[in-house]
């Protein structure tokens, strides 16, 4: 992507998810994972099939948290 188009076009963090949340009739859900992602607490509907799929999102959200506490660690050193 940074090739083709501009460095600003580059996501500061690319994840492969172990399960993408599912309704109960297959169909992929990407709303809740983009909120979660977001920094929002969602309560999952009941059409979802794979609610536990959420919890991966929700690791993710606290990246910025977990690289921010490891650089002030590291500076201390």
């Amino acid at each position: 992507m940074k090739n083709e188009m501009s460095p600003r076009h580059v996501p500061k963090y690319t994840f492969e998810t172990p399960d993408m949340p599912k309704t109960v009739n297959v169909k992929k859900v990407e709303l809740p994972d983009k909120q979660i992602v977001s920094a929002k607490t969602i309560k999952p509907s009941g059409t979802l099939l794979n609610h536990q799929s959420l919890d991966y999102y929700y690791q993710i959200s606290k990246v910025e948290e977990v690289v921010r506490k490891h650089k002030e660690l590291k500076a201390k050193l």
